[in-house]
């Protein structure tokens, strides 16, 4: 593996591996520990922190694909397509879900008028962040598969 193709490999890890943690690791531990208002707002703050993380990530690994020449022949679009994923997750259907949250400053519940329209919007983010997950997995398969 070549040391480029090693750095867009362990890069890519490092935001897999990130992804895990916080979605299915930190967040359960917050929500089992501490009140569900305060829970979702420092996961809110988790997730914004590692979106901005992953953007990074695969704008730094489209550039490495274009201007190194040993990477040209890699596909360009599971980066591609995690990014857009990742943009419209954190800025569409994050901000929709902030939105939602502030309308109810004492936290959100299954009482509040807005209580379905704020589970249908995070489901629907739910479903991108694995759909991304799957996506970086399929890549870091092809990292290693193309390199034999």
């Amino acid at each position: 593996m070549t040391k480029w193709r090693l750095f867009l490999f362990s890069l890519t890890l490092l935001a897999l591996s990130l992804q895990i943690t916080m979605g299915y690791v930190v967040t359960p531990i917050l929500f089992t520990q501490i009140d569900s208002k305060s829970a979702g707002d420092i996961a809110g703050v988790l997730f914004a922190i590692f979106s901005y993380f992953g953007m990074a990530a695969a704008v730094l690994s489209l550039l490495l694909i274009k201007f190194i020449d040993n990477l040209a022949k890699l596909p360009k679009w599971p980066i591609m397509v995690t990014l857009l994923l990742t943009a419209s997750s954190h800025f569409g259907l994050g901000g929709w879900m902030t939105q939602i949250k502030a309308r109810y400053p004492q936290g959100l519940d299954s009482h509040s008028a807005d209580w379905a329209l704020f589970m249908q919007v995070h489901g629907v983010y739910q479903l991108l962040y694995v759909v991304v997950l799957f996506v970086l997995l399929g890549w870091l398969w092809r990292l290693l598969k193309l390199d034999k």
